[in-house]
Parts: C-alpha cells; structure tokens; sequence
C-alpha cells in the first residue's frame, strides 16, 4: 500500500543517505556504477528504527511498484530516461505522487509459492485493466484462462484514504474466483491513514 502513513518524516532522507548514497559510492568505487532503477526491500524496525535491506533488485520491485506506478502523476518516461542517461539532477523537484492512497492485493495459486497448481481455470471474467495486473494466467486456444504461475493476478484499490483504497481494492478481489486461490487478508489492515 502507499503512501506508508506511520513512517517518520525524515524516512525518505535516511534512506537514501544510509542505504542508497553508500551503495552507489560502493558500486563506482568497484567500477560498477548504476544507472536506472534500484529497487531495495526493506524492513524497518518501528521499536529499534533499525533499517535492514533484504534485497536489491536493479527493477522496480514487483507487486510493490504496482501501488507506487499507480499513484505516479505524470509521464513516466522523462524520469525513466534521465535515470538511463545518468541526468536525474536536470529534473526538477521530485516524482510527483497523487495524494490518493492506493492498495493491491495478489490472488495467489494454491501451493504458491513452493509449487503452484497450474491449469486451474478462472471462474470470473478476467478483471478490466487498469485495476487488474495478470501476472499468472493462460489463455487456452479456447478462449478460457487458466492458472500459469503463482501470483496469478493482482486488483488495485485507490480512495482519497488508505480505508477507502483498501476497501476498493478487497471489494475488486470479491470478483476473483478460482479453485483454491488465496490471498492476504491483511494489507494496510491497522495502518493509520
């Protein structure tokens, strides 16, 4: 979900001048310098304000992007062209977001993510774009879709509040029906907005 409501104000600096600032001089100091997108999986403990990075991926992490594309206002490419050509510091000001809140949530293949069931058909009509991102599906020269993977598909919820885009995004997942899917229950659930 975004935007993360209960981070303190100066999250956004800490990170890029604890995390993101020191791997880049890293990287450049090896002769490996980066250009483009750097998505890193954090944890962040609330009680301690200890950061710990789980992962670095040179995408946009996914089904987290999908909350922060969503929100994106804009053309994206300006800034995804300045990032290619090393020219970030010719944009003015930051990305800019919407103040709307926004919430995905991922129907999941039974067994995911060790072994997900393939060939489960879907039972719903495949959920109209934008608010549904199929990640998992299969369409059969019949025209039926079918389970493919283990997130299988992913519906977005956007309200001017975080309950309200939580509200939006669950009331598109009562839409999605295949046998055995799964999906979290929790997403934003007890974040204030």
């Amino acid at each position: 979900f975004s935007p993360v409501p209960e981070l303190p104000e100066d999250f956004e600096e800490r990170v890029r001048r604890e995390l993101f600032e020191p791997t880049m001089i890293e990287m450049r100091r090896r002769g490996t310098p980066f250009r483009g997108v750097l998505y890193a999986g954090l944890m962040w403990n609330r009680a301690s304000n200890q950061l710990n990075v789980i992962e670095f991926n040179a995408r946009f992490g996914d089904p987290e992007a999908q909350v922060l594309l969503d929100r994106w206002e804009g053309d994206v490419y300006p800034w995804l062209e300045a990032s290619a050509r090393g020219e970030l510091s010719l944009l003015e000001g930051k990305i800019p977001f919407a103040k709307d809140a926004s919430v995905f949530v991922v129907a999941a293949a039974p067994g995911y993510p060790e072994s997900p069931e393939k060939g489960l058909p879907l039972r719903t009509p495949l959920p109209a774009a934008p608010d549904a991102f199929v990640s998992g599906l299969k369409r059969l020269p019949s025209g039926e879709w079918v389970t493919n993977g283990g997130r299988v598909l992913g519906v977005m919820g956007r309200g001017p509040t975080l309950a309200s885009a939580r509200a939006d995004a669950y009331a598109a997942m009562d839409g999605v029906k295949f046998p055995r899917m799964h999906f979290r229950t929790d997403i934003g659930k007890g974040a204030k907005s």
